[in-house]
């Protein structure tokens, strides 16, 4: 579960900004929207299951989930931060890039935080509190472009490992493959914990399949009850398994041949065989028009449509599976009755029994109205129209009154964050 997601010097963001899921205790309700769990250092009983970020257009709301996919890349090596392709820091800036984490599992808390410039990491500590809070590792780069090494008293064999390691990539990973228990733990949680669905391009249609094909009927079955909430006039859902055709074939095992070779360049042996599946999957919707069931495969529903199947695959997957999931601009193409009924599953303590959470950027004010989340999971994101740098504030910040009309006064400019380009509110 996240606590908090911290950053400074990316993109958009100049200065530090942060992102909460801790609740304000003295807020009574809408008390399912809290997982309980006693989490300790955090001076509350619990973690919030879902958070709202508004903010106009190009204020920076987008920026801060790519700050979120951007530095998780960093942590499981998918990028490294010597060799990037552009500068992701604030235009003009020449400091360096800061995120952190504070995060909870397994019964214990983490705190996780690096820092990057252009030739590679600055510094990168991880602590642990499962009771008091205990250093595991903290590295960071001297002048001569050395790394010096302190680990923790639990955690004998750290400096040992790192003696002469001088990659500017981050070491977390590389720290858990040697066995070393808390940074398995948090690397686990990177890979498997956190999510950063991607709206920027339509998902395609056999990656929304082989979504499905990891999800078992009961979980299925959800994803369709969750369709079916918005009324779109979908009755039904056939999953059709096909033969394929030679021309297929052919390309299956073309791909086993390349994915072969790739696996021999990497190890030096090459595979007995890659299996080939000989059977394709394809969905179907059921639909009636007048009066009559009339059927419609991938390639003839909406794009609203698809993007509501893919989004509620990726909202039951986490919430089967305890993950922290953040969307970009999440009701794009989205029915408005679905939306709610998708964000609804997060708070429903019997469903979301693994503490799944849910962050979205949103220009939807269905959710300032209608009471379905607490005061303290709602966010803003706000541009200063001069500098160019944007920042994150809450909305408890404003110490709102549980029966005010948060809708109303978000337009009227109180909250700052106003979603109208100047000239137009």
């Amino acid at each position: 579960m996240l606590l908090e997601f911290r950053f400074e010097n990316f993109r958009s963001f100049k200065t530090s900004a942060a992102l909460s899921l801790l609740p304000v205790n003295s807020y009574k309700e809408r008390e399912e929207n809290v997982h309980r769990v006693d989490i300790p250092g955090t001076g509350t009983s619990g973690v919030l299951t879902a958070t709202a970020i508004y903010g106009g257009n190009a204020s920076g709301k987008t920026n801060l989930l790519r700050a979120v996919h951007f530095s998780r890349s960093l942590v499981l090596g998918i990028e490294h931060p010597a060799h990037l392709a552009r500068p992701q820091r604030f235009v003009g800036s020449e400091g360096p890039t800061r995120f952190g984490y504070t995060f909870y599992t397994g019964g214990t808390r983490f705190e996780y935080d690096f820092s990057i410039d252009e030739e590679g990491v600055l510094n990168e500590e991880l602590r642990v509190r499962p009771k008091a809070e205990r250093l595991v590792f903290r590295r960071e780069r001297a002048a001569d472009g050395s790394y010096e090494v302190k680990q923790g008293s639990k955690y004998a064999g750290i400096k040992a490992r790192l003696r002469g390691y001088a990659d500017g990539g981050l070491v977390l990973g590389l720290l858990a493959s040697y066995g070393i228990a808390p940074c398995a733990e948090a690397i686990d949680w990177f890979a498997k914990g956190l999510v950063v669905a991607n709206r920027e391009q339509p998902t395609p249609d056999a990656a929304i399949i082989e979504k499905l094909a990891t999800l078992d009927r009961e979980r299925f079955e959800r994803v369709i009850r969750a369709i079916s909430a918005a009324d779109l006039g979908i009755v039904g859902v056939q999953l059709d398994v096909d033969d394929m055709s030679e021309a297929e074939k052919a390309a299956q095992r073309e791909s086993a041949d390349k994915l072969a070779a790739v696996l021999e360049a990497l190890t030096g042996q090459r595979p007995n065989g890659v299996e080939t599946p000989d059977k394709k999957a394809t969905v179907q919707f059921r639909h009636v028009i007048d009066g009559h069931g009339v059927g419609f495969g991938f390639d003839e529903e909406s794009l609203g449509t698809m993007t509501m199947l893919d989004l509620a695959i990726d909202f039951i997957d986490a919430i089967d599976s305890g993950r922290t999931l953040f969307v970009d601009e999440v009701e794009r193409s989205l029915h408005p009755v679905l939306l709610e009924s998708l964000v609804g599953l997060f708070s429903d303590p019997a469903l979301n029994d693994k503490g799944a959470q849910l962050v979205f950027t949103t220009h939807d004010l269905s959710f300032l109205r209608n009471g379905r989340l607490r005061r303290d999971q709602i966010w803003f994101v706000e541009k200063d129209p001069q500098t160019g740098a944007s920042e994150t504030y809450p909305l408890s910040s404003f110490s709102p009154r549980k029966d005010e009309s948060l809708v109303n006064r978000y337009l009227y400019g109180a909250y700052g964050a106003v979603p109208y380009i100047d000239g137009m509110a």
